[in-house]
């Protein structure tokens, strides 16, 4: 079953970039429950061609009765570079995350920033607008890494002196708060979610590119060397 739902998708994924393939291509792209349905929705980025942002976002909902219902959103102001579905608050509700790359009020300089929205099933609206995290972030995901039942945000940040680490933070009821630093790396290339309390993070020591796998336990980052 899980098979046929992952070819499911992937051919609708074709489909979609195939039929813009004249005007945009595909840069990101998620799938969740986004208004608790049961039924899962496909969020994508899309971008003109040799763009290095997007200009739109998508929304697919997968409708019982009235077959796919296609949204769009025009984001080419935020200039979108990442798109994550996860439940950042635990109130069984998932929340869109756009990665953007912007100017803020507060922050007057081109930075990425991680975006929140909310989706009712006929529009999205901002949630939280973040003016950025502790440091400059070059990736992002989110993960339950520490089995709350909620979905921590994890990032690849920049050290004042040119190295990288993996920041954990926690929803704060508006905006995210810092629980746990790992170790400075020489560079960090990929971070992936492994499995529902885990990521993997391609980094470099010593001069050799390895991976590790990346768990929260008490508040603490642990670290397993591959």
């Amino acid at each position: 079953m899980k098979k046929k739902k992952w070819i499911f998708v992937s051919v609708v994924i074709v489909i979609l970039a195939a039929a813009c393939a004249v005007k945009s291509s595909l840069l990101g792209v998620s799938s969740g429950d986004l208004d608790n349905d049961g039924k899962k929705e496909l969020v994508l980025i899309l971008r003109r061609p040799g763009d290095e942002y997007g200009k739109s976002l998508v929304i697919m909902s997968f409708q019982k009765n009235d077959g796919n219902r296609i949204q769009s959103y025009d984001m080419n102001d935020l200039n979108p570079w990442t798109v994550h579905i996860a439940d950042v608050d635990g109130d069984g509700m998932k929340e869109l995350s756009v990665g953007v790359y912007k100017k803020a009020r507060l922050d007057p300089v081109m930075a990425k920033r991680p975006f929140l929205y909310n989706w009712n099933g006929k529009t999205i609206y901002p949630k939280w607008l973040g003016s950025r995290l502790s440091r400059p972030f070059e990736d992002y995901l989110f993960c339950d890494i520490n089995d709350d039942s909620v979905d921590e945000l994890i990032s690849v940040e920049l050290a004042d002196d040119g190295n990288k680490l993996i920041n954990v933070y926690r929803w704060k009821g508006f905006g995210f708060e810092g629980i746990a630093e790992s170790p400075l790396f020489e560079d960090i290339s990929r971070i992936r979610a492994a499995n529902a309390q885990k990521i993997r993070a391609k980094v470099k020591k010593d001069d050799k590119w390895v991976w590790i796998g990346i768990s929260l336990k008490h508040d603490k980052i642990e670290i397993e060397w591959q």
